[in-house]
């Protein structure tokens, strides 16, 4: 009996807790990183990166705060890329928050990767990994920097 009462109070706070978050708008997607986000405007922001097979970087941006925790503007682009050398620059709006993310698919043991981002004139973050065995299942091979304005370079929390 105590798990079933249990049971109920909790799907009545999981109700409770979506009726208060409100609706979620989707966001926009793209498949590639537009040359200028929202407009542009606040300085050139390059993404250099060598990785030893198939990678995705990941991109999410925000610009303009909603008052409920979010921004106005919202986009989240997921290129691919193969093996080898690749640069990807871009322009975005000043204070446009931005989350970036390399991450190697399926990589075996020994796969590799270096990245370096560059915004505001000067690098603001640079990594490197190696594989060393197999991945576990749920596991991922990847590395990622957030960023309260990403064309001045301001890393998130600093």
């Amino acid at each position: 009996m105590r798990r079933v009462i249990l049971a109920v109070i909790g799907m009545a706070a999981t109700l409770a807790w979506w009726s208060f978050r409100g609706k979620h708008e989707p966001v926009p997607t793209a498949d590639k990183i537009p040359a200028v986000v929202f407009g542009g405007g606040g300085g050139p922001v390059t993404v250099s990166f060598d990785v030893s097979g198939p990678a995705m970087l990941r991109a999410s941006f925000g610009h303009g705060k909603n008052g409920k925790g979010g921004h106005d503007q919202r986009l989240d682009a997921y290129p691919k890329f193969p093996a080898g050398h690749h640069e990807v620059t871009f322009d975005a709006a000043p204070e446009t928050w931005s989350s970036l993310e390399l991450e190697m698919e399926r990589p075996a043991p020994g796969a590799t990767f270096s990245w370096s981002v560059t915004a505001g004139g000067r690098e603001v973050h640079r990594h490197s990994e190696a594989l060393n065995g197999a991945l576990a299942a749920n596991e991922a091979f990847f590395d990622n920097v957030e960023f309260a304005d990403v064309s001045a370079g301001t890393l998130e929390g600093r």
